[in-house]
């Protein structure tokens, strides 16, 4: 497995960050092509100055899907994932059945039988849905504080 456009898309609205040859961290702005390879587009962090970098030099911060139970914070607010989603789903839900906690991680942890708007959600909060940090491609946004 290696790191393509289909892993990096889904994040490009949601101000991902990446680390660079494992140690400079920016903040994703765009994916640039040519006829050999994939560029990420970067933009300036920390004073350094920005610019585009091939894909191979790229690794994403994102959370494991084990966080969907813990505290996390996006954009300054705190939340539990995992709470955010139920609360959402049983609210659209009328004189239906309600999800579980248990169900709802389920769904959450396969992207194939999940609902887009659960997919969306999950990128936006900058989880792992393809699997990246367990192949080596992406790191877990909780070792790497920035």
């Amino acid at each position: 497995m290696k790191l393509e456009l289909k892993h990096l898309s889904s994040y490009l609205p949601h101000h991902l960050s990446i680390v660079i040859d494992d140690n400079a961290i920016r903040d994703m702005v765009g994916l640039d092509f040519d006829p050999y390879t994939l560029w990420v587009k970067y933009e300036r962090k920390h004073n350094d100055i920005g610019g585009a970098v091939p894909i191979n030099r790229v690794k994403p911060l994102l959370h494991p899907l084990s966080d969907l139970t813990k505290e996390i914070e996006v954009n300054g607010e705190k939340f539990i994932p995992i709470e955010e989603i139920l609360h959402e789903i049983n609210s659209l839900v009328v004189g239906g059945e309600k999800y579980s906690k248990e169900e709802m991680l389920i769904m959450c942890n396969n992207i194939y039988y999940s609902e887009a708007w659960i997919t969306d959600r999950l990128t936006e909060w900058h989880f792992d849905i393809f699997g990246l940090i367990d192949a080596g491609l992406a790191i877990d946004i909780n070792l790497k504080k920035h």
